[in-house]
C-alpha cells in the first residue's frame, strides 16, 4: 500500500524538486493521505523549505484525523496551479467534503502553501 514505507513523503518533496529544475513551468500534482497530521505537517515544511515556490494545497477530509491509522482525508499540493485553480476548488470542495464526509469534522480547504517567487 502506498504511504507505509518510511521516506515516502521526502521523496515526493525530491521528486517535484528534480522535476521542477527539469522543467521549470510545468505544472505537478503531488497526492497525498491524510492519517496523521503531525506527518502532513512535516511534508508541508519540507515542500515550504525546497524553496519551490507557487505551491497550492488542497484537502478534503472525510472526518476530523482523530485515528492515524486510517485514511482521515486526502490531499493535493500542485506546483504552477493554473491560474483559476484556486477559486474553482474553493467552490467545489465543500460540496465533496459534505458527500465523502464520514464523521464529524468533514471539511474542506484550499491554501497557499508557497506563493510564487518574484
Amino acid at each position: 500500500p502506498p504511504f507505509e514505507v518510511a521516506g515516502e513523503f521526502d521523496r515526493l518533496v525530491d521528486g517535484v524538486e528534480q522535476a521542477a529544475k527539469k522543467f521549470a513551468g510545468g505544472i505537478f500534482v503531488v497526492w497525498y493521505p491524510i492519517k496523521d497530521p503531525s506527518d502532513v505537517a512535516r511534508f508541508h515544511r519540507a515542500f515550504v523549505q525546497s524553496g519551490l515556490g507557487n505551491l497550492l494545497g488542497v484537502e478534503v477530509m472525510r472526518q476530523a484525523p482523530m485515528r492515524r491509522d486510517v485514511l482521515n482525508g486526502t490531499g493535493l499540493i500542485v506546483h504552477n496551479p493554473p491560474f483559476t485553480l484556486k477559486s474553482e476548488l474553493e467552490q467545489m470542495l465543500p460540496e465533496l467534503a459534505q458527500v465523502m464526509g464520514t464523521a464529524a469534522g468533514a471539511d474542506s480547504r484550499v491554501f497557499w502553501l508557497a506563493p510564487e517567487l518574484s
